[in-house]
């Protein structure tokens, strides 16, 4: 069973505490384990999740370009670093 988790992991990007999250999103809505809807809107759950983290690292990346600092460098990535954890969202109920 654990191998088949790992995979599953593996595949959708390398991130099963995305995952996790995504599946017990959909798990609240109603949704039945092994199911194709559930499946489905994992998917869909990842993939906004996914979409939401660029935006926040676009965002990271403009507020320090205009901020003067240039790009390959230490400091650079440093100031996008901490703008991204400025603008993630708190999430109180995630500490497993």
């Amino acid at each position: 069973m654990r191998k088949r988790a790992q995979a599953r992991g593996r595949k959708m990007g390398r991130h099963p505490g995305a995952l996790r999250r995504a599946r017990r999103e959909c798990r609240e809505r109603g949704l039945e384990r092994r199911t194709q809807e559930l499946r489905k809107c994992v998917r869909k759950e990842v993939r906004e999740h996914r979409r939401e983290a660029r935006e926040r690292r676009r965002e990271a990346v403009e507020e320090c370009r205009d901020k003067g600092i240039q790009r390959p460098s230490a400091e650079f990535r440093e100031c996008v670093r901490e703008e991204v954890e400025d603008r993630r969202p708190d999430r109180d109920d995630d500490s497993d």
